[in-house]
């Protein structure tokens, strides 16, 4: 199957990179054999820094545009959002976060996954993302954050809310939905919902959260399985993640 590996680097990041992406060559060689896009902060990492990769259908792409952002994690993860729909040229993606292992080879890709899931005349629905299984939202209000911002969007609110109830003086929603740390979007999908927010932002400081709920409201199928059971993990801790990646190599 052919997709497009996407990741973003920023100056919190690039060294994560450098550790967990070695462990992908030898583990998943179809991350090597395939296009990887690697979406830059160009406020303080330039392509050069990124040479240790040596992938050989490499593209970048300086992130952001002339705009400011005010949270350097919403600068990033907005880039998840709006930039792999305008240059990805493959029918699928894989955003994979650089703290994420390939712990073993063993075969991990589902064919199915990327097949039609549902047919209704002439339309023919694939998956809009396939993602990892998670149990709840941080913070607990975001899910009706995007309720309020939705209604005002035209199109989408075309669709019913999803109003989930939450306790204001909790930190999480529990409910169940999605983490993308390593996750296939279609591509077709993927512009569908960058359509939906202001270019380059996003309405809430999350991208998975986003994705998750434009596929939920709009009632896109999407697929949740266990990664950390294919043989991936992730490891924010750079001591923990370099550990571990030895291991691995």
């Amino acid at each position: 199957m052919n997709f497009t590996t996407v990741v973003a680097v920023d100056g919190n990041t690039l060294a994560q990179l450098e550790i967990s992406a070695p462990t992908w060559r030898k583990n998943r060689p179809e991350l090597w054999n395939n296009k990887m896009l690697v979406i830059y902060d160009r406020d303080v990492v330039t392509p050069d820094a990124l040479d240790f990769l040596d992938h050989p259908f490499l593209d970048l792409y300086g992130w952001p545009p002339d705009f400011l952002f005010t949270d350097q994690r919403e600068k990033m993860l907005s880039a998840f959002v709006h930039v792999p729909p305008a240059v990805v040229t493959t029918t699928w993606w894989l955003k994979i976060d650089c703290d994420a292992v390939a712990l073993n080879s063993d075969p991990w890709l589902d064919p199915s996954w990327f097949e039609a899931q549902d047919t209704d005349g002439t339309l023919t629905k694939y998956n809009s993302f396939i993602g990892s299984r998670w149990g709840y939202t941080k913070p607990s209000e975001q899910m009706s954050l995007l309720d309020l911002w939705a209604d005002g969007i035209s199109g989408l609110n075309a669709y019913p809310p999803l109003d989930l109830p939450y306790n204001p003086e909790s930190k999480t929603l529990k409910h169940r939905r999605m983490a993308s740390w390593i996750c296939f979007f279609n591509t077709a999908w993927s512009k569908i919902a960058s359509g939906y927010a202001s270019y380059p932002a996003i309405p809430v400081p999350s991208e998975d959260g986003y994705h998750f709920y434009i596929a939920e409201r709009r009632s896109d199928p999407y697929m949740l399985t266990n990664f950390k059971k294919r043989g991936w993990g992730n490891f924010s801790n750079l001591r923990k993640l370099r550990h571990v990646a030895k291991g691995v190599l």
